[in-house]
């Protein structure tokens, strides 16, 4: 579409609850990850966003249009198919990277579903949301209170570890992961036809893209999946202009998995179609740096971990564009450089993230985050990284990785 401006925001939210044998529950990983096209991943800055758009814009007062059935149809929809899509895609870049299968489970499908319909009942609802808002939790907001809490018509529990009691999971008493990803959309022009499918294949690559999040959507302590899509269209918009849709993916474990004894890595060799770039992730991976990664996106990070392993070592490392061997940057992070350490968040010992720095990068198109010129890896570009580990027990291997971004 010509001069068409779109205003993009993606909220991920996941937790990993470890619940023990004698019922007490400790919040493992807590992380909210905010990657956002524009600026800050804050409800308030929905508005901000919008306003560069005219007078027809997300958060705006101005704007009084009412959903009746005449003018659309439903205010939300039910993607089942593009749901087990997501888990086939998903199971499929963990199964090609050695992660291990995840089967679909029918509660966690419907504990899924529950919470997308909880979060898009809130944003269907309310139009402006507090900067603090966590669309993890179904605890009652003051300032939402008819839409949150026990007064929404989808509440199952607080937190995840309530909602997991309720809908009856067999398997709570192990790990059990939930990531979240919320993507408001909004195009002056009109958004005309939309490809679901496209939309969820590229929210799950934007979890993928960012380093906290992945490290436990890949998971081989997982073996189990429910995933739900929800679209609904925000609070008094113009359904031809804004959209909404709510991701959510949970993960669970029918025992305490064994953890392979090998080195393992996302993306892995002959991986495709990875996303180009991470713009956004709270905790921000890259603070050692002073970067914000708003304004300076990094490249799609390489995960490197070894499961059976209490540390590793990272070093040797070579971030290469393949066709023009061009030299990119890179940084490296681990247990000894995560600014985060002493949080829920902290990287293990035997983890690692090589992490692309694409300054120099100027490939963003017209409609592409206006205002800078870095975004990213380039697209539909095989790279190559290369690099060496040491293992615990004294051991040292190297791998070379070949993985090309998609577009």
């Amino acid at each position: 579409m010509n001069a068409l401006y779109s205003a993009v925001v993606v909220v991920a939210v996941m937790s990993v609850f470890i619940i023990g044998c004698d019922g007490s529950s400790l919040v493992a990983n807590n992380r909210i990850s905010q990657l956002l096209d524009k600026t800050a991943a804050t409800w308030p800055a929905i508005n901000h966003i919008a306003e560069q758009a005219g007078s027809n814009k997300i958060g705006s007062k101005e704007l009084d249009y009412k959903l009746t059935k005449a003018k659309f149809p439903a205010a939300a929809s039910n993607h089942r198919q593009q749901a087990v899509s997501v888990i086939e895609e998903l199971n499929q870049r963990r199964q090609a990277c050695g992660f291990g299968g995840l089967q679909k489970n029918e509660e966690l499908m419907a504990l899924s579903e529950h919470h997308a319909q909880y979060l898009q009942h809130v944003f269907v609802q309310v139009g402006n949301l507090p900067s603090q808002y966590s669309p993890h939790s179904e605890q009652s907001v003051p300032e939402l209170a008819g839409a949150t809490g026990q007064q929404n018509p989808y509440y199952m529990g607080d937190d995840l570890a309530a909602r997991l009691q309720t809908a009856n999971y067999p398997y709570r008493e192990h790990r059990v992961g939930e990531s979240l990803s919320i993507r408001l959309l909004y195009e002056s022009k009109g958004i005309g036809e939309i490809n679901t499918d496209t939309i969820t294949s590229e929210m799950l690559g934007s979890l993928l893209a960012a380093p906290y999040h992945l490290a436990t959507l890949v998971s081989p302590t997982f073996n189990q999946n429910g995933t739900s899509v929800i679209s609904f269209v925000p609070h008094k918009k113009d359904y031809t202009k804004a959209r909404g849709f709510v991701l959510v993916s949970t993960n669970g474990a029918t025992s305490n998995l064994p953890l392979p004894d090998q080195l393992l890595t996302y993306p892995c060799e002959g991986s495709l179609n990875s996303a180009r770039m991470l713009d956004n992730e709270s905790p921000n991976p890259v603070q050692g740096l002073g970067r914000d990664l708003r304004a300076d996106p990094v490249g799609q990070p390489l995960y490197i971990t070894y499961p059976a392993a209490k540390k590793i070592q990272v070093s040797h490392i070579s971030f290469i564009e393949v066709a023009s061997q061009q030299k990119i940057p890179t940084y490296l992070l681990d247990a000894s450089t995560d600014p985060h350490d002493h949080t829920t968040a902290q990287l293990p010992a035997n983890s690692a993230f090589i992490i692309p720095l694409t300054d120099s990068f100027n490939n963003c198109t017209a409609t592409e985050h206006s205002g800078r010129n870095n975004c990213g890896l380039n697209a539909n570009t095989r790279y190559r990284v290369s690099f060496t580990v040491q293992v615990d027990d004294g051991r040292t291997l190297q791998r070379s990785i070949d993985f090309m971004t998609g577009s």
